[in-house]
């Protein structure tokens, strides 16, 4: 769930969810939104997200196959 170009996701999002929660701090914060569900990975983004304090409200994925 890296792009090279982009940087790597839990960085990523706690930048995000930082600059969103600096502006506006009533608004829900939603994500991460994945194409599908990884448990590992979802466990590894939300220990993170737990770690830095950016806990999204709602959490979303699709179930595509």
């Amino acid at each position: 769930m890296e792009h090279p170009a982009a940087g790597d996701f839990n960085a990523g999002w706690v930048r995000t969810f930082q600059r969103v929660r600096a502006r506006d701090t009533l608004t829900p914060i939603v994500g991460p939104s994945t194409a599908t569900y990884n448990e590992s990975w979802m466990r590894s983004f939300l220990t993170h997200a737990r770690n830095t304090n950016t806990l999204p409200d709602i959490i979303c994925w699709h179930g595509e196959r």
